[in-house]
């Protein structure tokens, strides 16, 4: 594009608009000389803060490189061969059961349909559809184990109230994976955790890489959890700010905005090279082709600072026609 890496703005990645907390960025610098050490193996202090913020026992958490890796491991662990996906959705869910060995069947082409695993992410990415805790339960009449994927859940205000994490850690056939890379801004140090029963989390233990968690993403996890101010600070902007590129975004001519609850809306657009037009001017949007149920009309946009969802509507405005022309 001819345009230097650090000025584009990126709407691509549904990540925090605040960035990661104060106390993260302190805390990795003080923990720079631990990277001569190996991490602690049982991760002990990490999955205990996570414990008490999700009220479950520390033998009820799982941490690992990501959410992706622990939906890889758990995929591995228990072999579904047969899984229920309610698309659009998130593609790993279904990517992590055929290298597994097992067949993905569309839930909602197939509303009949059951299996070993039910997939359901709440909020939902792409779509940011958010699920009453009783919808969700619902579905675990269609497959033997409900995995629910709350990596956006933070982003939603009645956050606290959806949570599955208690009855997974009941062992009311509930698998909750959460991403901690979303809500905190830390895609490149890679973490995420997950709650299931004690056994289900110790035959994961089991197959796990060791010191699959580096040093530092530990250390920035357990102070990142300590933030409550800070959640509630990214429950308020993101709120705000949706609710503003919503109504913008839906005045635009051919613009249709799917209502969401997350950091993110999807659009479907009245042209097919719009995520390119916008790249040249230094914007990236998501191309939504990809997912199952949507095509190349379909933008995915992320919940960013007001100064930089202006400058997107101001984009969407010289390429669409602020006079209704497209």
């Amino acid at each position: 594009m001819g345009i230097p890496p650090e000025r584009f703005i990126d709407f691509s990645a549904n990540l925090n608009p605040l960035g990661p907390p104060r106390g993260v960025r302190r805390v990795l610098q003080e923990a720079a000389d631990r990277i001569e050490e190996y991490p602690e193996p049982e991760y002990l202090e990490l999955r205990q803060a996570i414990a008490a913020a999700a009220g479950v026992g520390r033998e009820n958490v799982f941490v690992g490189n990501g959410a992706s890796e622990i939906l890889q491991l758990w995929a591995y662990v228990n072999r579904p061969a047969r899984a229920i996906v309610l698309p659009p959705t998130y593609g790993e869910y279904a990517r992590a059961v055929r290298i597994a060995g097992g067949v993905v069947v569309d839930g909602g082409a197939h509303p009949e349909a059951t299996g070993d695993v039910v997939f359901c992410c709440n909020p939902n990415n792409p779509t940011g559809r958010l699920l009453a805790r009783e919808e969700v339960l619902s579905l675990s009449a269609r497959g033997k184990t409900l995995l629910v994927d709350e990596s956006f859940l933070g982003f939603a205000g009645e956050a606290d109230g959806l949570t599955l994490g208690r009855e997974a850690a009941s062992g009311e056939g509930v698998f909750v994976l959460v991403s901690l890379t979303k809500l905190y801004a830390l895609p490149g140090l890679r973490l995420g955790y997950a709650i299931a029963p004690r056994e289900a989390i110790r035959d994961l233990e089991e197959a796990a890489t060791p010191w699959r968690v580096n040093a530092l993403a530990e250390a920035a996890g357990r102070a990142a959890l300590a933030d409550e101010a800070f959640r509630e600070a990214t429950r308020r902007v993101v709120t705000v700010e949706r609710q503003y590129l919503t109504a913008e975004l839906a005045g635009l001519p051919g613009v249709l905005v799917y209502p969401g609850a997350a950091n993110f809306l999807l659009l479907r657009v009245p042209r097919t090279d719009l995520g390119e037009m916008l790249a040249r001017r230094g914007l990236l949007v998501r191309d939504c082709r990809n997912f199952l149920g949507l095509d190349e009309y379909h933008l995915r946009v992320a919940v960013r600072r007001r100064e930089e969802n202006e400058t997107l509507i101001r984009a969407l405005k010289e390429i669409l026609g602020g006079d209704g022309s497209v």
